[in-house]
């Protein structure tokens, strides 16, 4: 099975488009498809030349998550369970408030937290999304709801931080002009509270925001509610 080109950063974006022998600014237009537009094959590329999406389509696969359920709530929310090209499946979760849609999307399927008042933790972890599925997840609820998402929320299954180098691509895809186009203020990521994703977070040159799950403020009361965290402090 080949690679999926939506696990790619906007580097590895650059570098496949350098690959096939075109110049840099198609790297924007391959991104402003695969998730402005929401592309799903290469066919539809039409400012792409023939040659190029030929080259892409032999190299690389282009998948777009299924939706398998929804279930809505009398306030307008809306949760959704999302089928991968591998078949896992996750969950996301739009809420409209007024002119508003925040997508709460998942960063991992499954989680090797282990937190008490958790679900998701108690089936493990079974792997880490993609970049682009993270990404898919905020674009399909947008779409399925009919609205533009003004913000997003690593909120779902999953530790964000567990998975830094793909979540923090799919924040840029989210804020890019060329991806999403949600302002990096709106952009949060909520951690059961690692201390080394922190630290580099903070040091991020956007604007992102964080959230972190307490709980308590007794660290005894915490260490027992979330047992994954003893091993990264």
């Amino acid at each position: 099975m080949p690679a999926d080109i939506k696990a790619l950063d906007r580097d590895g974006l650059r570098a496949a488009v350098a690959d096939a022998g075109e110049r840099a600014y198609r790297a924007a237009q391959l991104e402003r498809w695969l998730y402005a537009r929401a592309a799903s094959s290469f066919d539809e590329m039409t400012d792409l030349s023939a040659a190029l999406r030929a080259r892409l389509a032999e190299r690389w696969a282009l998948s777009v998550p299924v939706v398998e359920a929804r279930l809505d709530s009398a306030d307008g929310t809306r949760k959704y369970l999302l089928r991968l090209r591998d078949g896992v499946t996750v969950e996301a979760v739009g809420l409209p408030e007024g002119k508003r849609l925040t997508v709460c999307f998942s960063t991992q399927a499954g989680c090797a937290m282990r937190c008490a008042f958790c679900a998701t933790g108690a089936s493990g972890l079974v792997r880490d999304l993609t970049c682009g599925e993270m990404v898919d997840q905020v674009a399909i609820v947008a779409r399925d709801l009919g609205r533009r998402a003004t913000n997003a929320v690593a909120m779902g299954q999953g530790e964000p931080f567990a998975n830094y180098d793909a979540v923090l691509a799919a924040l840029r895809f989210m804020n890019s002009a060329d991806g999403l186009g949600i302002g990096a203020r709106h952009l949060t990521v909520s951690t059961s509270g690692l201390p080394a994703g922190i630290r580099r977070f903070s040091e991020e040159p956007e604007q992102f925001t964080l959230a972190v799950s307490l709980h308590s403020a007794v660290q005894a009361t915490r260490d027992g509610l979330m047992p994954g965290l003893r091993r990264a402090r």
